[in-house]
């Protein structure tokens, strides 16, 4: 009798590991907003009023990919999404698989260079300083609604970022006055 019991809770315990429904921890929904707010043929026109070699430029979305990594654990995944950003390599990924709404972003900044970021699930990154969400900011006569405001120390530089939701960089200027980039215009895919 024992056996037989034995082998009713082993069936019962295959048969509901079995049964585990799939699961994807999401990307904070932030991150997306920010960093990753459209597909391909997104793009984005900057006038870098400290640059010589290319006052003004053109970056284009490409290869845009949102997939699932799998986890450890059985049937579940997290959620991520790369892409190429003027022909720089960008990722946005969930970095929990227990966790929803973490993100680790790693986007290549035209004129700045490597942005590499922790995103808690309340949508702070560790990396950020003196960060300050607006509930509006003009640029060049465009007012871009929930703009969040953080400084970034890249070597010796600190710069200062200026990221509105569902758009993306709208703004970014260093202490040593090397790049003064604004958006011009752009187009959501």
């Amino acid at each position: 009798m024992k056996k037989v019991f034995y082998f009713a809770v082993l069936a019962l315990v295959v048969l509901c590991t079995a049964c585990k429904e799939e699961y994807t921890t999401p990307i904070n929904p932030l991150a997306i907003s920010i960093f990753a707010p459209g597909g391909n043929d997104t793009y984005y026109e900057y006038a870098d009023a400290r640059s010589t070699a290319e006052p003004t430029f053109t970056v284009k979305v490409t290869d845009y990919s949102d997939f699932v990594n799998t986890c450890n654990e059985r049937k579940v995944y997290s959620q991520a999404i790369t892409y190429k950003l003027g022909g720089e390599n960008c990722t946005v990924y969930s970095t929990s698989c227990t966790e929803d709404n973490t993100a680790y972003v790693q986007v290549n900044v035209p004129h700045v260079g490597t942005l590499s970021l922790n995103m808690d699930p309340e949508g702070k990154c560790e990396e950020w300083t003196n960060y300050e969400k607006l509930a509006s900011y003009d640029v060049n006569g465009v007012t871009y609604p929930n703009v969040h405001k953080f400084d970034y120390e890249i070597g010796t530089d600190v710069y200062h970022f200026f990221y509105a939701e569902n758009v993306g960089l709208i703004w970014v200027y260093d202490n040593q006055q090397k790049v003064s980039m604004k958006l011009i215009g752009h187009q959501i895919y």
